[in-house]
């Protein structure tokens, strides 16, 4: 049985699809963590503190990147979220959105070092590769990220997460 988290309705079905798409296995998943877990999908911070976590690495010893999964799979980014705004919203709002965007983007980009030195400040704990990590965040919707949200829905449709429980329940 697989904990799943409740945070990223994404990453399930990416696990999913990897599981099931790439490798053939087929498993069961449960909202949240239970301690008799085979295996579990962790996102973000709690991802983060697992990898360094050296009790938690002995009970899950194998630990898989999703994103670097599908990098080697499909020779695509994986886009993990997308910042979107209405079509009706007012252009001048839309511009100033972008300008704003567009120039954290390029200021995290320019000084890692920064906000890696923030980021570990603010959650109490420091990450050696954290530099590489951050590094290889892209924040730009270019034809090759386009291509692989499209690769992503059809091959979902494909392999419907059907051992999943209705992410509407988990929400």
């Amino acid at each position: 049985m697989v904990g799943i988290t409740p945070e990223s309705s994404t990453s399930v079905k990416l696990l999913n699809l990897l599981l099931e798409g790439r490798y053939g296995i087929h498993l069961k998943y449960h909202l949240g963590f239970e301690k008799e877990d085979d295996a579990r999908l962790l996102i973000g911070d709690a991802a983060l503190k697992a990898l360094l976590d050296k009790e938690y690495e002995l009970y899950y010893p194998c630990r898989i990147d999703l994103g670097e999964e599908w990098i080697n799979w499909q020779k695509l980014p994986f886009v993990f979220a997308r910042w979107m705004i209405r079509k009706d919203i007012d252009p001048q709002i839309k511009k100033k959105l972008q300008i704003f965007l567009d120039a954290n983007a390029n200021k995290a980009q320019v000084s890692i070092e920064k906000v890696l030195l923030k980021y570990e400040k603010e959650r109490n704990f420091s990450i050696p590769w954290g530099k590489e990590y951050l590094s290889s965040f892209n924040y730009v919707l270019g034809k090759d990220e386009r291509k692989a949200i499209s690769v992503f829905k059809n091959m979902i449709s494909r392999f419907p997460d059907k051992n999943i429980t209705s992410f509407s329940s988990f929400l």
